[in-house]
Formats: structure tokens, sequence, C-alpha cells
């Protein structure tokens, strides 16, 4: 936490006035005393900043504002570059920038074309050089991009710019090529790993769901996904292996090393997240009674107010598509199986409780605010522990705590269920 007033206010009131009237941020007082100072021209450039360690740094302006030099004086026993320079050009793009070290000047010069374009990025350190060039342009796009050990890696666009394949240069092997769905939703990307992550079906015939192609049953992992529902919003991913039929050009097969799917209410609010790799693991943000209607999981405003963690039941959930309930908790060590918080109308946490895998079962969370929406009290409210926050008072953008004063223990241990 911050604070904008200075440790030392006689010592530096005397500049207060102008920087608040004129609005700008000129000291960040931490809790141990320490400050950042920055002191200001009358074109609001930083001429003087001082860190929190001490260190002092000088800058130096041109007169379009343009940074291009800077002299540091380090605070004792902190080390880097004394002295940095920067260079730009007539539309203010920086083409140099250099540090002074022990090891020598460490620089990075940027070459653009007249577009703007990075064509070449030159790191430097005591003489020694390395270049990253941009190769070759599909109008904007760079199609090759050279790395400093020479490998080369090209990427090819299509008329919409959308980039479509990335290659390696030398021997045209494929590291990932993308498949489009409409102008912009992304079907199929082919992995070189031999992975592809899809949000098509297992056919690869469809990837949405429209009037004739309803979103399919809940299943099992292995089962039939769709990627985007009815809105265009995602529902699916997976990541499948082993490839593509040669024949039939469906998924050979459809058992993910990794994915997950999705729905949502009316207000896009997520229901559920399910992770079909490892069913345990997924999470239940909307739960369902059993006559189908929403329980407690967002409030009027769209706020989450809870969550739970395990296996999804296949059945319940939103028009009864599954995910309504949660049939199995999770159960590894601390990890929690459900969170529920207690909002005020400012957004801030009253309370949080909930269920672990723990023996001790769950924990209970609770905050106390001021008129200024500053924490006040935090507890754990099981084990009598809580902690008193006090303020400087000091007005501003933001204030900072002056103490903070702790009651009672937490346990640190807990068994296992």
């Amino acid at each position: 936490m911050t604070a904008f007033a200075p440790a030392n206010r006689a010592a530096v009131n005397r500049c207060r006035p102008d920087f608040k009237r004129l609005d700008r941020q000129w000291a960040i007082v931490f809790h141990d005393g320490s400050a950042r100072i920055f002191v200001f021209d009358n074109a609001d450039d930083v001429v003087t900043y001082t860190d929190e360690n001490g260190s002092v740094f000088a800058n130096t302006w041109d007169p379009m504002s343009q940074k291009i030099n800077t002299a540091i004086t380090p605070a004792a026993g902190i080390g880097g570059a004394p002295t940095q320079s920067f260079q730009h050009d007539g539309l203010a793009r920086t083409t140099l920038a250099t540090d002074t070290t022990a090891l020598g000047v460490a620089s990075v010069g940027l070459t653009p074309d007249s577009i703007g374009r990075t064509v070449e990025e030159q790191q430097g350190l005591a003489g020694l050089l390395r270049f990253v060039t941009n190769s070759a342009f599909v109008p904007l796009p760079a199609t090759q991009v050279t790395c400093p050990n020479n490998r080369a890696v090209n990427a090819a666009f299509d008329n919409l710019y959308r980039k479509q394949k990335i290659m390696e240069a030398a021997t045209g092997a494929v590291i990932a090529a993308w498949q489009f769905f409409g102008p912009g939703r992304v079907a199929e990307v082919a992995l070189g790993n031999g992975l592809i992550q899809t949000m098509l079906n297992n056919a690869r015939t469809h990837s949405a769901v429209q009037g004739t192609v309803p979103n399919p049953a809940w299943g099992t992992p292995s089962s039939d996904r769709l990627g985007y529902d009815g809105a265009a919003r995602p529902i699916a991913k997976r990541y499948l292996p082993a490839g593509i039929n040669g024949t039939t050009f469906a998924y050979n097969n459809t058992n993910p090393v990794m994915g997950n799917t999705t729905g949502y209410d009316p207000a896009s609010n997520k229901n559920f997240e399910r992770a079909l790799h490892a069913e345990i693991t997924s999470n239940l943000y909307q739960p369902f009674t059993l006559a189908g209607e929403p329980n407690g999981g967002y409030d009027s405003i769209n706020r989450l107010l809870q969550y739970q963690r395990g296996i999804l039941s296949p059945t319940g959930g939103y028009l009864g598509d599954g995910g309504g309930s949660i049939s199995t908790p999770i159960g590894i060590l601390n990890t929690n199986q459900s969170e529920d918080f207690d909002l005020d109308s400012l957004d801030n946490w009253r309370e949080v409780w909930g269920a672990t895998a723990q023996s001790c079962g769950g924990f209970n969370y609770r905050r106390n605010h001021n008129r200024l929406n500053q924490i006040t009290q935090q507890s754990v409210y099981d084990y009598g522990y809580y902690q008193n926050f006090t303020y400087d008072g000091v007005p501003g953008a933001s204030t900072e705590i002056l103490s903070r004063t702790a009651h009672g223990n937490i346990p640190m241990t807990c068994s296992t269920a």
C-alpha cells in the first residue's frame, strides 16, 4: 500500500502545493518511511527521480520531451549502470538505447522501415553484437523472423491477415497451423508436437451450436463436443493426440490430453468449468436446485457468490444440460472444496467461508471496513485470530497503514480427512 504524502512533510512541504495544483504524483511513501520522490520540469517531464533505496536518477530531455540521457547516482550497496542514453528518429521512435556497465556498453538498436515496422533489433554488449531480423513482410505482418542463433521461422497469413502457419525456414517443418470458423473464430490448431487444439466436433464437421446442430449431451471426456455456443461464446477446447484419419478426416483419438468445457447463463456468467482430463478438479459456479432453478451462484448484479470443486453431476444445470451440482467433492490435500462470499454494496467481501479436504473441515474469514472503505479488522472466526489496522489519516489518493496488530494464532497444520 502506498501514500501520496511524504515521510518528512516539513522538509518537502514547500513543493507540495505546486504539485497538488498540477495534479502530479510527486511522492510515494512506504510503511518503513522510505519514499519515491519525483521532481518535474515545466513540461511535466521527470527531471529527477529518487527511489526508495536512495538512488538518484537525473534525466535529460530534448525539446520534444524525449528522454536522451539518465545519470544514475546509486545508493550505497546498489549496483547497476551509472549512465543510460537514448536516441530517437524524427518520428519519435526510439532507435538506440545504451547502458554503461562494468562489463562495457550494453546496447539495443531498433531499425524501423518507412512505415514503422521494426526490421531489425541489434543487441550488443562490450562490442559483441547479436541480431534479430524480421526479414520479410506481407504488407504489415512479419513473415520471417531470424533469431540470434540464426534459426529462422517463417509465418504465412491469409488475405484477412490471419496467421495460418508457422514453419521452420530451413526444413519447412510446421510448428503450428490454424484453421478458422468464419472471419475470426479459431476452429483448430495443429501443433508440431502432434497434438491438435480443437474447437471442432469429433468428426470435424461442425464447431458451433446452430439451429440444426444442437449442443452434444454431457457424455464422457471422449464424447462429441462443439467449441462455440449459439452466441459465439467458447464452450469447449480440447487437445487431442494421434492426428486425423486420412479417409474419414475425423480425429483418430478423441480422449483429450487436456480439455475443458463450460456453460453460460443468459447474462454470460459461467455456470461451470468441466476439466475433461481431470474431472475431480472441475469448478461449479452456479448450482441449481432439483427444480432447475439457479441457487445462489451470482447476485442480481452478476457478482460471483460461491464456487465448488469436484466431479460435476451429469444431470441438472441450466436447461437440464448437466453440471447442476458437485457429485464428488475434490479430496486433494490443502485444496478448498467450496468457498462462499458475502459482499457489500461496494464489492468488499465481509465474510468468506468454505470447506476443505482436511479433517478440520472449513474456514471462516471476516473483514470490517471504515467509512473510507479501508479494512479495519480481518479475522479468522473459528480460531479467534484477528488483525487490527490503523491508518495515518492523511487525505489524498491513497493512505498508508501505520500499524497492524495481530491477536491469537491460526493452526498451521491440519490432518487429512
